[in-house]
């Protein structure tokens, strides 16, 4: 059973645009297209008071892959692509998996390549009498083709002397394969299946691998060209706020891939850049669903220099093994560890919120088995209400929550090698901008050799002037009018006013609305220009919408303020854009605006 998740900044997703008006040259008539209210918050998030009425459950045992067996390489013989299913298994276990599909057509298909992948888990289990992690497992099914990030193998096995027919396994085996197979079928989503068997050294061992289905992806296998990129294309199978694509770069850092902005939802275009040093990286589709406001993955994409052939799988190890017996060793031991590696990576070190983290330790096994369980509105609630922070200290500006699970181990290193594995553990473990961490541990009841923790971390705002961040606003302006074919708008000196109520704002003495209005009634009184505002406010100015008037004025000039605040009652703090655009009053004869 699998449990792994993420959540990238959500407020990147939650933004609030107010304020919008104009003034005329004289000063005399004020025509406001937005309304004259206070800020809401532009993340929102479960209260602390709900958070403390849930209780603090234990992990499910099933969470936890205690089954599995750590190698230290396993190659792939042969490898197939994506493609349509066919029925070149014309064994009676062949029947079996068009059976199941036969049950479930409309919401499951045969897969050539998790065929593949399952022959794989199959030699695997038949050679150790064990599972393969799911990191193999992962490596296993992108090999074989697929980009499923959540495949399940099942698998059934016994001793095979070769006096016992083929004929004999089947008839013994066959029913219990299905019916955990159809268990594993049960529930809301379109599904992949392989079905495939090893006979061998007197083992047999009959695999299915079940994956999700919710994006149709062009063939790979993904390659990077000359110019060391790669596109991923596709199609979501079902309606989506928000697709996202991530690539690791090198051993520590994450490049967002560019979106082709052209193509809207449900379809998609990623151009993702392979790192100069890699030969291969992992690259994550990640998905918001209506809805919803946690991302879950789509599709985990291997992007390789060359050709597959060769590659095998090797665990990465970063460190020395990190023995913990409990709990409360897991949650030092693991800051320990991250704050060195992201010394490595010239990052600096987190500081870890107790109180945020008792939170933490209290809702973890909580948050896990309404994950595994299927309920997805209330692990939903329990994440953003961990993710909100309402004990950190310091403002935030930004959070992410990753999970992992790993076995059988104890060892703290592994883990976190597991969870920098993927571009979406490294966001939150290994943001730049991050300087305060929380962890929740979880292990199993039952004492065994597994270990995991929900983590979250948080940039802040740190300081009274945003100077850097409205430079960098402006810069954006800049180059998204350039992209139109538009040149730059000139500065507009709004002068000290603009300062002055960006001031105010901050200080929580004044809405950002009113701000507006005291600095557009100045600019009227001293210019005969027309003058429009507006206000933004977000927790991510690199995604944050820039108002279409200013984005496609003709001619004109351009103040931008950046500051922040904190709305009454919000978990976190937010930026306001003040916006004031000049330019002729296009009322008046001749105007070319």
């Amino acid at each position: 059973m699998r449990f792994d998740f993420y959540a990238r900044s959500v407020s990147a997703l939650l933004i609030v645009a107010t304020g919008v008006g104009c003034f005329d040259p004289e000063g005399s008539r004020t025509a406001w297209e937005g309304t004259r209210q206070p800020s809401r918050p532009t993340a929102v998030f479960p209260a602390h008071e709900q958070l403390d009425k849930l209780p603090s459950l234990p992990p499910p045992l099933e969470a936890f892959a205690t089954d599995s067996a750590p190698v230290d390489a396993w190659a792939i013989a042969a490898t197939t692509s994506a493609g349509p299913a066919t029925d070149e298994d014309s064994s009676p276990w062949g029947g079996v998996a068009r059976a199941v599909v036969a049950a479930h057509k409309d919401s499951t298909r045969l897969s050539p390549a998790l065929r593949c992948a399952a022959s794989e888990v199959a030699k695997f289990f038949a050679e150790r009498q064990a599972m393969p992690t799911e990191s193999l497992r992962r490596f296993m099914v992108a090999r074989c083709g697929t980009v499923s990030p959540d495949t399940m193998p099942v698998v059934v096995g016994l001793r095979a002397p070769a006096r016992v027919s083929d004929a004999a396994i089947f008839d013994r085996l066959q029913g219990s394969l299905r019916d955990r197979i159809e268990k594993r079928l049960q529930g809301p989503g379109h599904h992949v299946l392989g079905l495939a068997t090893v006979r061998e050294g007197g083992q047999f061992a009959a695999a299915a691998v079940i994956g999700s289905d919710e994006v149709d992806l062009d063939p790979g296998p993904w390659v990077a060209d000359k110019s060391r990129r790669v596109v991923v294309r596709g199609t979501l199978r079902a309606p989506a706020a928000a697709v996202l694509g991530l690539i690791n770069r090198g051993d520590y850092a994450t490049d967002e891939c560019i979106a082709d902005p052209r193509i809207g939802l449900p379809h998609f275009a990623f151009s993702c850049r392979l790192d100069e040093a890699d030969k291969l990286a992992w690259m994550q589709i990640l998905v918001r669903r209506n809805g919803r406001v946690l991302e879950d993955t789509l599709a985990d994409v291997l992007v390789v220099e060359s050709d597959t052939a060769g590659l095998e799988y090797r665990p990465h190890a970063s460190g020395s093994p990190l023995p913990v017996a409990d709990a409360a060793m897991l949650t030092p031991v693991l800051v320990d560890a991250i704050n060195r590696t992201r010394a490595k990576a010239n990052l600096a070190p987190l500081a870890l919120c107790a109180k945020q983290s008792a939170e933490h330790a209290r809702l973890v096994g909580t948050l896990i088995d309404a994950s595994i369980k299927g309920r997805d509105s209330e692990a939903d609630a329990i994440a953003l209400g961990l993710l909100a922070g309402w004990n950190v200290d310091g403002l935030i500006r930004e959070g992410s929550l990753m999970s992992a699970l790993v076995a059988p181990t104890r060892d703290a290193s592994v883990w976190l090698d597991f969870a920098l594995e993927r571009p979406a553990g490294r966001v939150t473990l290994l943001d730049p901008e991050a300087r305060r961490i929380a962890i929740g541990p979880a292990f199993p009841a039952s004492g065994g050799p597994a270990l995991g923790a929900v983590v979250t971390t948080y940039a802040l705002f740190e300081g009274a002037s945003d100077a850097p961040k409205q430079a960098q606003m402006v810069e954006r302006v800049s180059a998204a009018r350039k992209e139109l074919g538009l040149r730059a708008l000139a500065a507009l000196d709004a002068g000290r006013e603009i300062r002055e109520q960006a001031r105010l704002v901050l200080q929580g003495k004044r809405q950002p609305y009113e701000a507006l209005e005291t600095v557009m009634q100045a600019l009227v009184e001293r210019r005969t220009e027309y003058v429009e505002g507006f206000t933004v406010e977000t927790n991510d100015l690199t995604h944050v919408r820039i108002p279409d008037a200013v984005l496609r004025a003709p001619a004109g000039s351009l103040a931008i303020e950046v500051t922040h605040h904190r709305v009454e009652g919000a978990a976190w703090g937010q930026y306001v854009v003040l916006f004031v655009l000049a330019r002729p009053d296009p009322s008046q004869p001749g105007a070319t605006f």
